[in-house]
């Protein structure tokens, strides 16, 4: 819809749970929100601007990675 376009009606939607639930088992990630860095580290749980930044670029090869709200 987004495109103007009429979203298809066949009633087919990919919808991956079975395999995103199998990932959080692997990881042992129990609950949402949850990041997992290119690196492997995972960060659980709400977090604040400045500290979702700090993590970012303390393997971010220093390249500053800022958000914005």
């Amino acid at each position: 819809m987004l495109k103007r376009t009429k979203p298809d009606n066949s009633g087919q939607c990919e919808t991956p749970v079975s395999r995103t639930v199998s990932v959080g088992e692997k990881y042992g990630i129990q609950g949402t929100p949850t990041l997992i860095a290119a690196d492997g580290r995972i960060h659980a749980g709400a977090a604040s601007l400045a500290s979702l930044e700090a993590w970012l670029n303390s393997k971010s090869g220093g390249k500053p990675v800022t958000l914005s709200n």
